[in-house]
């Protein structure tokens, strides 16, 4: 499992961004996340996860820094 945030999003973005990756990924949100694209492909394979995008609840995850901005997590876990 990884999780990650995303600080400094407007509240459009926090959600209907969200929202949007979620559409293009499809019905399984499959995805690979890459934790750093300048390591050694060695450490990149190591490293790298291949599983779903999951946040606990659409606007659960969001969470408010300041009065415009926003900060938004998210979860990967791995498949096997």
């Amino acid at each position: 499992m990884a999780a990650f945030t995303l600080p400094a999003l407007s509240t459009a973005e926090a959600r209907n961004q969200h929202r949007d990756m979620l559409r293009r990924l499809g019905v399984a949100r499959d995805t690979l996340w890459i934790a750093e694209i300048t390591d050694s492909m060695a450490k990149r394979n190591c490293r790298a996860i291949w599983g779903a995008m999951n946040a606990p609840g659409e606007d659960a995850a969001i969470s408010r820094d300041c009065l415009p901005l926003a900060s938004r997590g998210f979860r990967m876990v791995e498949r096997v």
